[in-house]
């Protein structure tokens, strides 16, 4: 009898031990594919994270501002008749095409949107008629030395304009550049601006105020439009 006790109690141990590897076992496993899932779901979030930030850098590198130029060589310098861009700080390179740019035609920027400022070189003599007409974000221009004349309503409607100062050694405005622009401020003309059809009317432009030597062509021509002069 005792015997009998003996080996069913070893039979029941036996049959819980091996019940308790067997949980044991599934729990590991179970582990195991807890911990590769997990590795392969990090391991997707990093593949995702490096696909996002590689299309953010390609997408950055798209973004990139382009700006082209098309014009034609006359007298050997480079005259710009049309400018495609999209730049906010727009500055115009010196030479295009191996030849120092010259002119700036007519209706260049014609109704640019995207121009904020310009700066242009001294290399720059003209400037045609409405060439920047209609720049409505346009709220400076750097103009360079070489300067000579400007064209009617260059910078007519450029409704956010605050200031020009036009170079010594300009000789001629061809017409009222500035019709429009609300904002403008002082305009600095020299003495050197001998032919002079008009500025502005104050109107068009009721806060400018045209800053130009005593006794210069401009001072003549702005008093008697009415327009506020201070000299310098």
């Amino acid at each position: 009898m005792k015997k009998k006790i003996i080996i069913i109690a070893i039979i029941i141990i036996a049959i819980i031990i091996g019940t308790v590897l067997i949980i044991n076992g599934n729990k590991k496993d179970n582990n195991k594919t807890i911990s590769q899932n997990t590795q392969t779901t990090e391991s997707g979030n990093n593949s995702a994270t490096n696909k996002e930030n590689k299309d953010k850098t390609q997408s950055t590198e798209t973004a990139k501002v382009e700006t082209k130029y098309e014009g034609v060589v006359e007298n050997g310098v480079y005259v710009i008749e049309k400018c495609i861009t999209s730049e906010e700080n727009l500055v115009v390179p010196d030479k295009i095409n191996g030849a120092p740019v010259g002119k700036i035609k007519g209706s260049v920027f014609y109704n640019n949107l995207s121009i904020k400022s310009v700066v242009l070189p001294d290399t720059v003599t003209y400037i045609g008629a409405g060439a920047f007409l209609g720049c409505k974000n346009l709220e400076r221009i750097d103009l360079g030395k070489g300067l000579l004349s400007i064209g009617q309503s260059a910078f007519q409607a450029c409704t956010n304009l605050l200031t020009v100062t036009f170079p010594e050694g300009m000789t001629e405005f061809e017409g009222d550049p500035f019709s429009g622009n609300d904002k403008l401020g002082d305009v600095y003309i020299p003495a050197t601006v001998t032919k002079v059809i008009r500025i502005a009317f104050p109107e068009d432009c009721p806060n400018m105020t045209v800053v130009t030597p005593a006794g210069s062509k401009a001072e003549e021509v702005a008093k008697n439009a009415g327009l506020p002069v201070r000299n310098k």
